[in-house]
């Protein structure tokens, strides 16, 4: 019996880097951080998901099938995302971490007044793989 090893090719999902945060799931929702980060943008708008999803530089994952630990969220800035249902492919990249660690520290400061502690706010590598 042959056993495949690797990625299915015709699957729907994708990979990513992120760097930010991880979190218990219960502490921050979605609309808390959108809330955070932009306080006068309406949490149900278009323009509140460019802040979960990325157009903004952002992104935050609350569930597994985006990605999120079990019972876990995290929040942060994309570094990369590679879609295999779009035939995208990672190709070589090296970028500094100083570029992208001012907007994850301007993102915590913008994240103080809510129940995530300090513990919380470890900066992290999060990579992992989504449903698409």
């Amino acid at each position: 019996m042959k056993t495949r090893q690797g990625f299915v090719s015709n699957s729907s999902s994708s990979s990513f880097v992120v760097i930010g945060i991880e979190f218990d799931r219960k502490k921050l929702t979605p609309e808390e951080f959108v809330k955070a980060l932009a306080p006068d943008v309406d949490p149900e708008s278009d323009e509140a998901a460019e802040y979960l999803y990325g157009d903004k530089g952002y992104v935050f994952s609350d569930h597994e099938e985006s990605g999120a630990g079990e019972n876990k969220s995290f929040a942060g800035v994309r570094i990369i995302d590679v879609s295999s249902e779009s035939g995208d492919y990672l190709e070589y990249s090296a970028k500094s971490f100083e570029e992208y660690l001012p907007k994850v520290r301007d993102m915590l400061e913008k994240l103080k007044d809510t129940p995530l502690n300090n513990n919380d706010k470890k900066i992290k590598i999060i990579t992992g793989t989504r449903c698409s």
